[in-house]
């Protein structure tokens, strides 16, 4: 089987003035979990006050079909990049998440990420490392809460 990584990016245009932004993000990753998990394909999300980031990756066809369908929203404008891909990076996770908060700030900053998330200045390279070392955050997180 062929797989494939895809990164596009886009403009985050949520109204916060009826809900929480964070409401908000969690239905938008529940959505892209279903209909990630129906279409095989697995990811991962990041995203602040301004960009969404999001990872695609899985049989090179099923992921071209999720992206010509997300496309469609005028918000997706931006393809970062696509590679052919040995193995994925997010098997676990249809779709993964991850908000810029203080405790993940280092890590951004390892990754060149600064005050402002400017996808522009990011390449495929940068965003699948960036995100992977959020899910070993978030793996390691969740492990050292249930030892505790």
């Amino acid at each position: 089987m062929s797989h494939t990584q895809l990164v596009y990016y886009s403009r985050n245009r949520i109204d916060t003035t009826e809900r929480s932004l964070l409401v908000q993000l969690r239905e938008i990753l529940r959505l892209a979990q279903r209909k990630n998990g129906a279409d095989d394909v697995t990811g991962f999300l990041l995203f602040d006050k301004g960009w969404f980031i999001q990872v695609l990756e899985g049989d090179e066809q099923r992921v071209s079909r999720v992206y010509d369908r997300i496309k469609t929203d005028p918000r997706h404008i931006v393809l970062l990049g696509r590679r052919p891909a040995k193995r994925r990076n997010f098997l676990n996770w249809s779709m993964g998440g991850a908000i810029r908060t203080p405790d993940k700030y280092p890590i951004f900053l390892r990754h060149g990420v600064g005050e402002t998330l400017d996808p522009a200045k990011l390449t495929l390279d940068s965003v699948v490392t960036l995100a992977a070392e959020l899910v070993a955050y978030e793996i390691g997180g969740a492990a050292n809460e249930e030892a505790a």
